[in-house]
């Protein structure tokens, strides 16, 4: 009895991950990858002076590079709570221990951003910077900028 009523819940959820899968992809296609679409975008849309791209190239650089260990040290957090979650009997504590530490490296993350953030803002005109504030993907906490 308990075997018919897994079957359809696991295929139900094989269905959603592909469907999700497929709609994450959907949005995403069509865009241009790294840094340099973002910053073909940015140029564009704030009329970026070539010393103002050059300037933004190191910073980005910069962030990426600054921010690869917290890529790596995230993606072995995860892994952590893959297997910890996988266990026959998950240990609480230390799953709580492992959702402590990915949410201190979210906390290192979103500092980075803002550094980025600032250290971009710091190089536009008046004008530029409050059309840049007014942009999703670097303010608030919408999409934020990601490792392509």
């Amino acid at each position: 009895m308990l075997k018919r009523s897994i079957l359809p819940l696991v295929l139900v959820g094989a269905l959603v991950v592909a469907a999700g899968g497929y709609a994450f992809a959907q949005k995403h296609a069509g865009r241009e990858g790294g840094f340099t679409g973002r910053l073909d975008h940015l140029k564009a849309s704030l009329s970026l002076t070539d010393d103002q791209v050059t300037q933004m190239q190191t910073i980005f650089k910069a962030h990426h590079e600054a921010a690869q260990p917290l890529f790596t040290q995230m993606r072995a957090n995860r892994e952590a709570m893959k297997t910890a979650l996988s266990a026959t009997e998950p240990n609480p504590t230390e799953v709580g221990k492992i959702v402590i530490a990915g949410t201190g490296l979210r906390s290192q993350m979103r500092a980075l951003e803002d550094k980025m953030k600032a250290d971009i803002g710091a190089i536009l005109t008046p004008e530029q910077k409050a059309k840049f504030d007014q942009r999703k993907s670097f303010g608030g906490r919408g999409h934020r900028f990601r490792r392509g």
